[in-house]
């Protein structure tokens, strides 16, 4: 198939392994997948780009205009335009992380035939379109590429990770700062260009964050490649994900092998797996005292922590939700879905 992938709103300096958040990296992980299945992938990017030590791999082109190409399918990774419309393709495929159709260029997209929208996991494509919406049966689960297999579990590590750019519950912030300093933890921060201005000023008791961080020693990362970040990943034991609705790397730490402590995001995405492993879960993160909660949820926290076979056991019911991130997986959803319109 020739595939074309609109990415105009996205930098790229270091090819598909560039940092990006939820939308980017649903694009560069089906470039980088369809590519490796030989179809001929178009990123259409908006400016300059550079796959600077990463070279691209084979079937990727980088292309500025698509007004003379024609596309079996197109991705769109962005905000709708409206030249969206005009693009020549059998089938459109736009990421849908809000409700569809708030506008009229949506609206008018969305109601075409060869249109469809893709959640990135399928607890977003709930999340984001109801039963009742009028794009609720267009709306399908084209969930992020990750990963060829699960990776072994991760108990023996030692280090802990802070990975994404949300803002952490309150109770959850608490109970993070208890908990580090109960057991000494080290901790990682990725992204520290927007926790230290966004989270750092946040007080947990009489001290920031920044603060307390600084005490702890706490390990600060700038914006780098995936294949860079995924490595601190994997030198982690657990990750901390609170707020993080919508993002994926609970998901990806999952499949890494690498457990989430549970907080309102392990409710979003493993739900079910949270009402098994941790029954008492909801009553101990309801209190409206901050450093009660905390201690509270810590208490919850310390099975993990400290239970190899419950780590495992977690981790495994955690994976049960999400396979279909893994590339066979994945791969076969695009099929079902794009054969109909080809």
């Amino acid at each position: 198939m020739n595939i074309g992938f609109e990415i105009t709103g996205f930098e790229m300096t270091s090819g598909l392994e560039t940092g990006h958040g939820t939308e980017g990296r649903w694009a560069f992980e089906w470039a980088r997948l369809l590519a490796s299945r030989g179809h001929n992938c178009d990123l259409m990017v908006g400016g300059a780009f550079s796959p600077g030590q990463y070279a691209f791999p084979p079937n990727i082109n980088i292309v500025s205009d698509i007004k003379d190409r024609e596309y079996d399918v197109f991705f769109i990774c962005g905000n709708i335009k409206p030249w969206h419309g005009s693009v020549r393709t059998k089938l459109s495929i736009s990421l849908i992380y809000s409700d569809p159709g708030k506008n009229e260029l949506e609206k008018d997209l969305f109601s075409k035939p060869n249109h469809i929208m893709g959640a990135q996991t399928e607890r977003m494509k709930k999340f984001c379109v109801q039963e009742s919406s009028p794009f609720y049966n267009k709306t399908y689960n084209m969930p992020t590429p990750i990963a060829e297999k699960m990776s072994p579990g991760r108990f023996n590590n030692d280090y802990y990770l802070l990975p994404q750019k949300y803002q952490p519950h309150e109770e959850y912030l608490h109970a993070l700062v208890y908990f580090l300093r109960k057991y000494k933890l080290k901790l990682g921060v990725l992204n520290d260009y927007w926790i230290k201005p966004m989270v750092g000023p946040r007080m947990v008791g009489d001290k920031t964050v920044l603060s307390i961080f600084e005490e702890l020693g706490v390990d600060y990362f700038n914006t780098m490649p995936k294949i860079e970040a995924d490595r601190i990943l994997y030198r982690s034991k657990m990750i901390f994900s609170s707020g993080a609705q919508g993002g994926l790397y609970p998901i990806e730490a999952v499949i890494a092998g690498v457990l989430p402590f549970p907080t309102d995001s392990t409710q979003f995405y493993f739900e079910k797996a949270d009402d098994i492993l941790y029954p008492e879960f909801h009553k101990k993160n309801g209190s409206s005292d901050s450093e009660l909660a905390a201690k509270s949820i810590c208490e919850v926290w310390e099975q993990p922590y400290q239970d190899r076979d419950f780590y495992n056991k977690a981790l495994n019911l955690y994976r049960e939700s999400i396979s279909y991130h893994l590339y066979d997986n994945a791969y076969n959803i695009f099929l079902d879905i794009v054969k109909g319109y080809l």
